[in-house]
């Protein structure tokens, strides 16, 4: 059950910060996890609660396979999966206008389509109603 290489980038970003992943990645798992993220950053497990000295050790412990962390490893490995699946179902669901140097984004589910000023809203928008 390993990761593909979008899905390592993902990790290797909510983890490290590394910022190697598009930005409606990093919107989308603001607004699904945005808990664990914050722990996460705090270099603290959001599934075992054990705190770590850096961000890289957390890192590691998430990724490994070992008896006392599976549920770690596998909390985490949900989370990303869960991230990108709701990007792929949002991607299409989502389009860009500018209009007048002003950059809106339309929620393509009902007719007149939402508009909202940033990526996030649009997201929050279709998780919070259950289109995605």
């Amino acid at each position: 059950m390993g990761l593909v290489n979008i899905e390592k980038c993902i990790a290797r970003d909510i983890v490290l910060s590394n910022k190697l992943v598009p930005s409606i990645y990093d919107a989308v798992a603001k607004v699904l996890y945005s808990n664990y993220l914050d722990m996460i950053r705090n270099k603290v497990c959001p599934w075992c609660g054990r705190k770590f000295t850096t961000r890289r050790a957390l890192y590691l412990h998430l990724n490994r396979k070992v008896r006392n962390g599976l549920k770690c490893y596998i909390g985490f490995q949900s989370m990303v999966k869960d991230i990108v699946e709701t990007v792929r179902k949002a991607h299409y669901m989502i389009r860009v206008r500018k209009h007048r140097g002003k950059t809106m984004y339309l929620v393509r589910v009902e007719n007149p389509h939402p508009k909202f000023n940033s990526r996030e809203e649009a997201i929050k928008y279709l998780v919070v109603n259950g289109y995605v």
